[in-house]
């Protein structure tokens, strides 16, 4: 079975938009990288919810080109980002991508990965935050978010790509729509 290194897509095509295909492809190969190629600029925030390399107004130039390739070594060596997160004196090497959500108990932090594992680590939610970095989101309360693994951000409430809907900080939900939106476009204009 081969699977594309980078996959170019338009977001207008006739019988499927090139989103519905990028989830499509996100559900059979999820490690495949896409780019989008448009006329518009409308779809940008919705290209980032499919795990979008890059959003390209068109035409491509060769600049952009080279900017999408700079992006894929970039996305390939942020997956190899390994944080070390000691647990019950083990040692756990995990991958950042591999983390969906850190959550507070009691004097320990729980790491919820993708694959169901928990990690219980005696850490607070500020160190677990640093360790991880700025692509984790604190929500609310003792709970911080993988943004790779924010599917829906709502006006009181996140929905997971897992579809677990968690609710979001009342008192810092402009804080955290406004941290988003900046992840988001950051991602989107590197």
């Amino acid at each position: 079975e081969q699977k594309p290194d980078l996959l170019f897509l338009d977001i207008i095509m006739p019988e499927i938009t090139g989103m519905a295909l990028a989830r499509e492809v996100g559900r059979i190969a999820p490690d495949t990288p896409v780019v989008f190629l448009t006329d518009s600029e409308d779809y940008a925030v919705e290209a980032f919810s499919v795990k979008a390399l890059h959003y390209v107004l068109k035409p491509m130039t060769e600049s952009a080109f080279k900017e999408c390739l700079h992006r894929l070594e970039e996305r390939q060596s942020a997956r190899k980002r390994v944080h070390i997160i000691s647990s019950s004196g083990i040692q756990h090497m995990l991958f950042a991508d591999e983390i969906q959500y850190a959550q507070s108990d009691a004097h320990y932090c729980n790491l919820h990965l993708s694959d169901g594992t928990v990690i219980k680590a005696r850490m607070t939610q500020s160190e677990i935050q640093d360790t991880l970095g700025d692509s984790f989101l604190a929500i609310s309360r003792g709970l911080t978010v993988n943004v790779e693994f924010i599917r829906q951000l709502g006006p009181r409430s996140c929905v997971l790509k897992d579809g677990r809907e968690i609710l979001l900080s009342r008192k810092n939900a402009d804080e955290i729509h406004a941290a988003y939106a900046g992840y988001v476009f950051s991602r989107l204009s590197r």
